[in-house]
């Protein structure tokens, strides 16, 4: 009885060793297999910073479709952030605003080109923007502006988290850096984009625009028309004809129009103006109802 103690108990060790063991190779292997989020910065200055955010498993990158390293212009993105806007509603009515304040768009754009010239094709941009306001002659008021943003598919991708969002003030002094990341799908404030004059609609909180489309280089702004409704006002015409944007067929070109055609352009024109479609989808459409697509 005594030997076969002492037997069971030589045996312990090794049998510990073992499960150690086992347990030591199931630890190395799981880096391996687990998918990870990493971040890096990739723009920083004192009011704006961007964050490439990717997925790894192991130490490779996950490849999420996103055509990044991309280059686009900080005055076509300038122009492109100026039209997004958002819409809220209280009590006291709808209101529809820009979702970025003019003073910070040229800035934003320009960090947006350079970061998006830094990500890969695992990584989206996680922006966060503070913008000071002045109260009784002291700048002691911060908003913060916060998207996600990529391009995928020849679309630039933005989605809002916050839209000028007060920075309280609480017992210690906070700063935007002490605010998660924007997220997908965020619902931190009440309101959502409005799709429309040239954008997709890309969730409640997301547009989605045609990055390539010749209508970026124009810069447009929010303004209030007859109506009391907000609309899209050309500031900056690099290439537009004023007369042919007054007709949608063009002047002088209806005479030699089938009556099929003039009816299908009449079509269009009246999807356009109800907000069935978007400008972009307009313009293609008339193109080819009129037999100008190469």
């Amino acid at each position: 009885m005594g030997a076969a103690r002492l037997a069971y108990h030589g045996a312990m060790p090794s049998a510990y060793t073992r499960i150690a063991l086992a347990l030591t190779l199931v630890a190395l292997a799981l880096p391996g297999c687990i998918t990870r989020t990493v971040t890096e910065t990739a723009f920083e200055s004192r009011d704006i910073t961007i964050h490439l955010r990717g997925k790894q498993k192991g130490s490779k990158p996950v490849d999420r479709g996103y055509q990044h390293p991309s280059t686009l212009s900080p005055a076509r993105l300038a122009n492109i952030l100026a039209a997004v806007s958002v819409r809220t509603s209280d009590d006291k009515g709808v209101e529809q605003s820009s979702a970025i304040a003019t003073s910070t768009i040229k800035p934003t754009a320009k960090a947006l080109s350079e970061a998006l010239g830094k990500a890969n094709s695992s990584q989206e941009l996680a922006v966060v923007v503070v913008r000071k306001a002045s109260k009784l002659g002291l700048f002691n008021r911060k908003f913060v502006t916060s998207f996600v943003a990529y391009v995928k598919n020849d679309f630039l991708y933005l989605y809002f988290s916050r839209v000028d969002w007060q920075l309280p003030k609480q017992g210690k002094k906070q700063t935007a850096e002490d605010l998660p990341l924007p997220k997908i799908g965020d619902e931190i404030m009440a309101f959502r984009t409005v799709t429309g004059l040239d954008f997709e609609r890309a969730g409640p909180k997301g547009v989605a625009a045609r990055w390539r489309d010749p209508v970026w280089t124009r810069a447009s702004h929010l303004t209030r028309g007859g109506s009391g409704q907000f609309e899209r006002r050309t500031i900056l015409m690099e290439s537009e004809d004023p007369a042919a944007a007054r007709d949608p067929i063009g002047p002088g070109a209806s005479g030699s129009l089938s009556p099929e055609t003039l009816r299908a352009l009449a079509d269009l024109e009246e999807q356009r103006r109800s907000g069935e479609i978007t400008e972009s989808q307009y313009r293609r459409r008339r193109e080819e109802i009129l037999g100008t697509t190469p």
